[in-house]
């Protein structure tokens, strides 16, 4: 009985490491994430994740067009592939 009694206790300490080391905070980055989706409005400064800076010109349900240059070149991406507001200097 001792013996059931530590395989068991074995699988709920490494269920409560997995939650806390994997579940738990890649639940907490999906919803910074969402809440970054939800917070972009016209004229915000982003980085996607391909790199490119832009300014938002147009702000759509699931797309976003980009000014990335001085000249006024728009680039229409998904929404999702912002990772980041840029931070103002």
């Amino acid at each position: 009985m001792g013996f059931m009694l530590q395989i068991v206790l074995m699988f709920v300490v490494f269920g409560a490491v997995t939650y806390f080391m994997v579940i738990r905070p890649q639940r907490r980055r999906q919803q910074e994430h969402q809440a970054l989706m939800e917070s972009l409005k016209r004229g915000d400064e982003v980085i996607t994740t391909g790199g490119i800076y832009g300014k938002i010109k147009k702000v759509e349900k699931d797309h976003i067009v980009l000014e990335v240059d001085e000249e006024g070149r728009t680039l229409k991406i998904m929404r999702d592939s912002v990772i980041e507001k840029e931070k103002a200097a």
